[in-house]
Formats: structure tokens, C-alpha cells, sequence
């Protein structure tokens, strides 16, 4: 029940240095977790079910982010900026980055093939040629998919809330005088 509380009037210098803090704050464990990670799984050679909670913690931060950013409207302004910096659209950017992903994980697939079954140089040329078309043609389409299209969907719905915001029919702040 709020009836008898005092509206708490804060300095926006203090707001803004606790959110830096909280900022730096969210940075470190970040790079803890993924020095962690690191650490034990490749120089301490640990089961993968030693890393997973750091992981997990990644994972969540980074959906968590990415949710509360759309929920926001943060992300459509974000896009923005970055657009007015850019000789191209994002549609344009997230296509290279999409076709660049589905390239090296084609690469990756051929090369791990030709490597680990092969038996010699014509088998190892065939293996890889082969997995990498093949793989080209599976991961390329759902590259695109999720990085283009789900960005884009994303894009949207941001940009929605945030002209629902925008167009909210509040006059001003509560505590603004109008």
C-alpha cells in the first residue's frame, strides 16, 4: 500500500553512476564466467557437465538481455543508431553475417570430415568437398533464417512497443508539471 509513501526524488548523476557500476558489475561476471569456462574445459580438460553452469549463466544473461531489450524498445533504437553509422541496412549486414555463419560451419562440417575419415587424398578431397556442399546446402537456409528473419521479427515487435510507448496518452512524468 502506497498511499502514506513519499515519492523518492533521486539525482540523475546518482542514478546514472549506480547504473555504470551496475553495468561494470555485469561485465565482470561475465568475463568470469567465461574465463571459468575456459579454464575447465579446455586447459583443465573437464566433463562438459562441469562447465554448464556457466553456460547456462551465459545463456540466460544473453536471453534475459535480449528479452528485456525487445520488451523495452531498446532494440529498435539500438538498430537505429547503428544504421546511421552504416553505408548499409541492417537487413543487409545480418544477410552477410547469416551467409558468413552458414559458410564456416559448411567449412567446419568438410574439414572435420576429410580429417577424421579419410585415408588418403583423393578420399580426403571427396569427403570434404562432398560434406561441405551438403552442409552449405542444410545450414545456409537456416542461417538465414535465424539470424535475418528472427532478427527482423524482433526488430519489429521493438519497434512497436516502442511507438506504443511513445504514443502512450500520459502528458508527462508524475512528477513533471504541466
Amino acid at each position: 500500500m502506497k498511499f502514506f509513501k513519499k515519492k523518492k526524488i533521486e539525482d540523475e548523476w546518482l542514478v546514472q553512476t549506480k547504473n555504470q557500476i551496475f553495468a561494470e558489475i555485469y561485465f565482470i561476471v561475465v568475463l568470469i564466467a567465461v574465463i571459468s569456462f575456459i579454464v575447465k574445459y579446455f586447459f583443465l580438460h573437464q566433463s562438459f557437465q562441469n562447465v554448464v553452469t556457466e553456460l547456462v549463466l551465459l545463456l540466460a544473461i544473453g536471453v534475459y538481455y535480449g528479452f528485456r531489450s525487445v520488451q523495452l524498445g531498446v532494440h529498435a533504437a539500438e538498430i537505429e543508431l547503428k544504421e546511421r553509422k552504416r553505408k548499409h541496412a541492417s537487413l543487409k549486414y545480418n544477410l552477410v553475417i547469416a551467409l558468413a555463419v552458414g559458410f564456416v560451419i559448411a567449412l567446419a562440417f568438410g574439414l572435420h570430415s576429410a580429417i577424421r575419415y579419410a585415408e588418403g587424398m583423393a578420399q580426403m578431397t571427396t569427403y570434404f568437398v562432398v560434406t561441405f556442399f551438403a552442409s552449405l546446402v542444410i545450414y545456409m537456409p537456416i542461417s538465414i533464417l535465424f539470424i535475418v528473419w528472427f532478427n527482423e521479427m524482433i526488430e519489429r515487435k521493438s519497434k512497436r512497443i516502442a511507438e506504443e510507448m511513445l504514443a502512450d496518452d500520459a502528458p508527462g512524468d508524475d512528477d513533471e508539471k504541466y
